[in-house]
């Protein structure tokens, strides 16, 4: 399950219960169906007119924060929400509909990424920034990691483009990929506008149940004709 991508700023998603689901929270009825790259999305209204003419509801899905003691500031977020947590001895401990969880347990068989019986993904954000005032044109993105994560690109003035695992190729450990075109403009994701701006943010995801390590991602740019310099 997952979003597969956008279009005109409105989310296709990989199940019509996803679909649904945002329907219901942004008072939109009926789904309809667009293809994205030999797959079947669904999106929420009874047709793109209505999904694109809609104002969806602004919500924050609830999220536990997690705090770093050794350097003093809060730095992850998880997917899961307990009724009530505490420490145990060097652990964590928590508690859901009457149920007690060990936490980062050596001695659990639960895979990683679930929570309370239920499947999380793992996500990362991380912005290209080099050159703040500069214009650039983006071409490519390499994650060092052990498993290939699903990449969603947004710019600030509202351009959007989405790579997934197998759009990668593989080379000494580094996955590669060319950054695809904006899915916002005509010609969509292979034919559109090049994705062009002065920063870019990356939102990686990956579904593991097992312990998957990223080391560091890289953006590929040249400088735009319109650019500062």
């Amino acid at each position: 399950m997952a979003l597969l991508t956008r279009i005109d700023g409105s989310p296709l998603w990989s199940t019509l219960e996803e679909a649904l689901e945002y329907g219901s929270s942004n008072d939109l009825s009926g789904h309809h169906t667009h293809e994205f790259r030999g797959q079947t999305g669904y999106m929420a209204g009874a047709n793109h007119a209505q999904q694109s003419s809609s104002t969806p509801i602004q919500y924050i899905e609830e999220e536990t924060l997690g705090f770093c003691e050794e350097n003093k500031r809060w730095n992850s977020f998880y997917s899961y929400n307990p009724d009530y947590m505490c420490g145990l001895n060097t652990g964590i401990v928590t508690f859901k509909n009457g149920e007690i969880y060990t936490h980062n347990s050596e001695t659990a068989t639960v895979p990683y990424n679930n929570f309370y019986g239920g499947d999380f993904p793992s996500e990362l954000t991380v912005a290209s920034n080099q050159g703040g005032s500069n214009n650039k044109v983006y071409t490519a993105f390499s994650q060092e990691s052990d498993d290939i994560w699903d990449v969603e690109f947004s710019t600030p003035n509202g351009q959007n483009s989405a790579l997934v695992s197998s759009d990668f190729d593989t080379r000494e450990n580094i996955h590669y990929s060319d950054i695809l075109n904006d899915t916002n403009s005509p010609g969509g994701i292979i034919e559109g506008d090049r994705i062009r701006d002065v920063t870019l943010l990356a939102k990686l995801r990956v579904y593991a149940q097992n312990l998957t390590r990223i080391f560091a991602v890289n953006f590929n740019f040249f400088n735009s004709h319109r650019s500062n310099k």
